[in-house]
């Protein structure tokens, strides 16, 4: 399987699991506080991820020239809570909405400045119909009581795009694993702290849907995380970013079948707009490919 092929499929695969996370913050949403549902999450994923890294010996000391990679990435840590309390206040689509405007922003900012991406033309065109289709799909009107919610999702988004892009900075140096140890590491940290001082509020009890859901959600973030660190390990941060996009559509599917939203013509429309928006950039790759080998054959005819 060709490198750029792996990229799609595990970004697109990362994109299924994190499109789940709206069900899951909604079931937990009477039983955890903001702060409390990241750093007992950060520690179960913990528990899983560290005694496999040492089985596969995944760890291995951090060079000095590596330090702020690590440290910038693990911001990210602070995008838990205000992303958690954005479902509470605001529409799953608007949320989602608000969430990938800023992340989408801010990934083709950082591919610019930190890879050196070209934005082309067929970039440009692809975020604009993404962006159209965002809008069409998720109408939406805020109010005084879902501002906040709004500036917390923008937020978290713009904190995901620097974190994922900046993964491209270490990911061949070390492994998935030992990156998600230290986000992981720092989420917990950050948000345990915080949790204690404002005394914010855990399950009372292990059987209980807001405990099923905090289960169900640690299991979906480990796997989104390692998609999609292994995703921009073999694609540009432009077409990651364009292709994280899917995870709206996923979520669009479990709104339908979970929650019995509506879709509507204006939700077909948007839909299609961003399905084409993510195919663009790399159908126009292949038409140019098969152009010039045409042209090559064409010529040695």
């Amino acid at each position: 399987m060709k490198t750029e092929t792996k990229g799609i499929l595990y970004i697109t695969f990362s994109a299924l699991f994190f499109g789940s996370y709206g069900i899951w913050a909604k079931l937990m949403a009477t039983s955890f506080g903001n702060f409390s549902q990241a750093w007992i999450r950060s520690l179960l994923i913990l528990a899983i991820i560290i005694p496999i890294g040492i089985v596969r010996k995944d760890f291995k000391k951090i060079q000095k020239k590596d330090y702020i990679w690590f440290f910038l990435i693990s911001l990210v840590s602070f995008s838990a809570a205000p992303y958690f309390y954005a479902f509470h206040t605001m529409p799953i689509g608007t949320a989602t909405l608000f969430f990938y405007t800023s992340l989408v922003i801010t990934g083709y900012i950082f591919g610019v400045i930190f890879f050196k991406e070209v934005l082309s033309h067929i970039k440009v065109i692809s975020l604009i119909l993404a962006f159209v289709g965002m809008f069409l799909i998720f109408r939406f009107s805020l109010t005084g009581a879902s501002i906040l919610g709004a500036i917390g999702t923008i937020f978290a988004g713009s904190l995901g795009a620097f974190d994922t892009s900046l993964t491209k900075k270490v990911s061949r140096e070390y492994t998935s694993n030992q990156i998600l140890v230290y986000i992981f590491g720092a989420t917990a940290l950050v948000n345990f702290i915080i949790s204690v001082l404002i005394k914010d509020p855990v399950p009372t009890s292990l059987f209980s849907i807001g405990s099923f859901a905090e289960i169900a959600y640690t299991i979906a973030m480990l796997l989104a995380m390692l998609f999609v660190i292994e995703g921009f390990k073999h694609t540009e941060a432009i077409i990651g970013s364009l292709l994280g996009l899917s995870e709206i559509l996923f979520a669009i599917i479990f709104g339908i079948l979970i929650f019995k939203q509506s879709f509507d013509i204006f939700s077909l429309l948007g839909t299609l707009l961003i399905l084409i928006s993510i195919a663009f950039p790399q159908l126009f790759t292949m038409i140019q490919k098969y152009v010039s080998i045409y042209k090559i054959n064409h010529n040695q005819i």
